[in-house]
């Protein structure tokens, strides 16, 4: 009896085991689905302009691409016919052509989905180098969102930027971009730009200008407006 007795205890014990094992394997994160949704935008760049923003300057005819998989972008651009087509803001400059910029897109780092960008305007009056970025974008198609920090008038302020279009082997084709005031100190007359006040640009020729090394294509200017900064 007593061997009959441990014979049993030893199945049982036997048969716990799988259960166990099974167990276990319940517990582990189940791996996503193919079929589910890929990650629109990173949790750092929702941070810094929600999804309902998102859905905003869209609808104001902004171009901002999804994705996890952007191209690389290092490299310069020459943007020169930029016409600004959207602006509520308390200055409406709709129809304004903007002054000419170059952007330097460096140290892309698609594990972390960060790329530094330095611009400047020509005649120097608007520069920033090293400005951290968030890049986001499928295939040939990216946007990139970048915040910065600074002071007009003696007034405190901050803005988002955003630029958007799609690489290809003459430089980045449909560029658009947008500046967004997101915050600003005391402003009792208005001088500076409305908080939420945005204005957005297209090339007007579809196309800013890719650096080749030292070598840059460079455009025929067709408008001889006055510009603005951004």
């Amino acid at each position: 009896m007593k061997i009959l007795n441990l014979l049993t205890k030893t199945v049982i014990a036997v048969c716990l085991v799988p259960m166990l094992l099974s167990g276990c394997k319940k517990d582990k994160k189940a791996d996503p689905k193919p079929d589910e949704p890929a990650e629109e935008f990173t949790k750092e760049i929702l941070n810094i302009i929600p999804k309902h923003t998102i859905d905003s300057l869209r609808s104001f005819g902004m171009v901002i691409n999804e994705g996890t998989t952007p191209p690389n972008l290092e490299g310069s651009y020459y943007t020169n016919d930029s016409n600004c087509f959207f602006d509520n803001s308390n200055f409406v400059k709709i129809g304004k052509w903007r002054g000419n910029y170059t952007y330097k897109f460096y140290n892309q780092k698609n594990e972390d989905l960060t790329i530094d960008i330095d611009y400047e305007i020509d005649g120097r009056t608007d520069v920033a180098n090293g400005v951290g970025s968030f890049i986001s974008g499928n295939g040939n198609k990216f946007s990139a969102f970048f915040v910065t920090k600074g002071i007009a008038r003696g007034i405190n302020y901050k803005s988002l930027t955003i630029i958007s279009g799609t690489k290809t082997a003459e430089g980045i084709t449909n560029w658009t971009d947008c500046l967004r005031i997101t915050e600003k100190d005391a402003d009792p007359t208005n001088i500076l730009i409305n908080v939420s006040g945005t204005r957005i640009f297209k090339e007007d020729d579809e196309l800013a200008t890719f650096a080749f090394g030292n070598q840059q294509k460079t455009l025929s200017i067709k408008h001889f407006k006055s510009g603005l900064s951004r």
